[in-house]
């Protein structure tokens, strides 16, 4: 999927709710990971059921790989309505992220946080309470499960999530 440099510029940081000053952002939203190829957060099979499994797949633009902000700070999937959710609401490292009926726990809140530069894109990693957004094992292939792991100060590339409008 080709982006220019003025979606690139754009993207955005998510952090928990309640770590500072930040805002939430509406509006429809990809999911990108900077590997040798940009990967889009992707639920499993297409799936949009409680419990569906977020993985890596080659964007492709389609509305499977939109997300949509809500002003509660929920990052919701556009076709099922559902909110990114730890499997099990849990914070622990290899927890993997999941498609699960929005509740308004702070397990699912998700704000605009603070930008790190990393040269030509301003990307940033995504995390919740300490824990960022990590594929699992490191791979870039598709289908790869996103986890939650503890935020490395380096951001390596399998933390750099960034959100492209």
């Amino acid at each position: 999927m080709r982006r220019t440099a003025a979606v690139a510029a754009v993207t955005l940081a998510l952090t928990l709710a309640n770590t500072g000053s930040s805002q939430a952002v509406s509006g429809t939203q990809d999911f990108i990971v900077y590997g040798a190829t940009p990967k889009c957060a992707t639920p499993y099979g297409n799936g949009t059921a409680n419990g569906t499994t977020l993985t890596l797949w080659d964007c492709t633009g389609s509305s499977v790989q939109k997300f949509q902000f809500s002003s509660s700070g929920e990052v919701k999937h556009v076709q099922s309505g559902r909110c990114i959710t730890p499997r099990g609401n849990s914070y622990s490292n290899g927890t993997v992220l999941t498609l699960w009926d929005c509740t308004g726990a702070s397990v699912q809140k998700w704000n605009v946080g603070s930008h790190y530069d990393r040269g030509n894109n301003r990307t940033t990693p995504l995390f919740n309470s300490g824990q960022c957004i990590t594929n699992e094992g490191n791979s870039f292939a598709n289908g790869t499960q996103m986890t939650l792991w503890t935020c490395n100060s380096s951001w390596p590339a399998v933390q750099d999530w960034a959100v492209w409008l």
